[in-house]
């Protein structure tokens, strides 16, 4: 016999039970190293499987180069959920602040606003009221109609987020940072 046994040589049969041997070299055939064998170099002695924290490097780098491309559809992704939790959300009784906003837009002229704003009655600046005033004469008065124009603008500013931080660095970072706000616990709606 050529040294095997019935079954195979060892590394046959460790390799048919699943395990992975530790690659002959880290190159492939142009020299330089493959992604996945660079992360598979560090294996542990008694079981010869490639490091978990290798792995787990390695398929976030994949996730990170998918997010890469597809951007796009991240973001869209992302405006569609955010629409959804807050719509659902905004659904609930007013606030106490939210009470302010909604009488107020519903004071019968924009002059009697100025005047109520100048006398103290709610500190947000006239825009907000103008707008929210414009929607709620176009859709109702409903507690979801009276939260639009927030709702959009807080969407709009996390697209701006994503713009600005992409420009100046990846992608990927980008949509990092267009999640933060909404995972802050005191900017949820």
């Amino acid at each position: 016999m050529d040294g095997r046994s019935i079954i195979g040589s060892k590394t046959e049969v460790l390799r048919r039970a699943g395990f992975q041997s530790r690659p002959a070299s880290n190159r492939g055939m142009d020299g330089i190293p493959n992604r996945r064998e660079r992360y598979y170099t560090t294996y542990s002695y008694h079981t010869m499987r490639p490091n978990l924290w290798a792995e787990i490097r390695y398929r976030s780098d994949r996730i990170a180069a998918v997010l890469e491309r597809k951007w796009l559809l991240s973001v869209i992704l992302f405006a569609e959920i955010y629409l959804a939790i807050t719509a659902f959300h905004a659904l609930r009784r007013f606030w106490y602040d939210e009470l302010f906003t909604f009488y107020m837009c519903r004071l019968p002229s924009m002059s009697a606003v100025w005047s109520a704003m100048k006398d103290g009655a709610d500190l947000n600046p006239p825009l907000f009221y103008v707008v929210t005033r414009a929607c709620q004469a176009a859709f109702g008065d409903s507690e979801l109609v009276t939260r639009l124009p927030a709702i959009l603008g807080f969407l709009v500013m996390s697209l701006c987020i994503f713009h600005f931080v992409s420009r100046f660095g990846s992608r990927l970072a980008g949509l990092a940072a267009m999640t933060f706000p909404v995972i802050d616990r005191k900017s949820v709606v």
